[in-house]
This record gives structure tokens, C-alpha cells and sequence, in this order.
């Protein structure tokens, strides 16, 4: 009987783990990771938990960061297109 409840124990715990994937296994699939990221921009609560998230990392603010300066280029140049075409 003790066999038989290891056996299973084990069987079970193999087959626990294996169905455990790492989150780098399932988010190198392109796929899998781009049906994620979807999902998460689909669903409001997801997405600002995830720009709350980017907000508060280094990685994030630096994007942000780089995004405000091409807007400001991009301000700057249709300022001035603006100005030329009526000065």
C-alpha cells in the first residue's frame, strides 16, 4: 500500500512540475507572449496595473522618457511648420 501511495505521490509531483512552465518558457513563444500583451491591452484593470508597473521601472521610465522627446520633437518641428506658413 505505501508502494503504491509513492508511486502515486511521485506520478502526481512529475506531473505537477511538468505542467508548471517557467515564465520565460511560456513568454519566449511569440505567440503565447503576443496573446498576453493583448489580452492585458483589452482589459482596462490589466493595463493601467501594467502602466503602473512600467512607471515604477527602470526600463519603463527610460521608454517614457524617450517617447516624451521624440513628442517634443515632433511639437517643435509642426510649430515651426506652422509658424512659416503663417508668420
Amino acid at each position: 500500500m505505501k508502494t503504491a501511495q509513492k508511486i502515486i505521490l511521485s506520478i502526481g509531483l512529475i506531473g505537477l512540475l511538468y505542467s508548471c512552465q517557467s515564465t520565460n518558457q511560456v513568454l519566449s513563444k511569440s505567440n503565447k507572449r503576443m496573446e498576453i500583451m493583448n489580452e492585458i491591452a483589452n482589459n482596462e484593470s490589466m493595463s493601467k496595473e501594467m502602466m503602473g508597473i512600467l512607471m515604477n521601472s527602470k526600463s519603463g521610465m527610460m521608454m517614457m522618457q524617450e517617447k516624451e522627446k521624440e513628442m517634443m520633437k515632433d511639437s517643435q518641428a509642426k510649430m515651426r511648420t506652422m509658424m512659416k506658413e503663417n508668420p
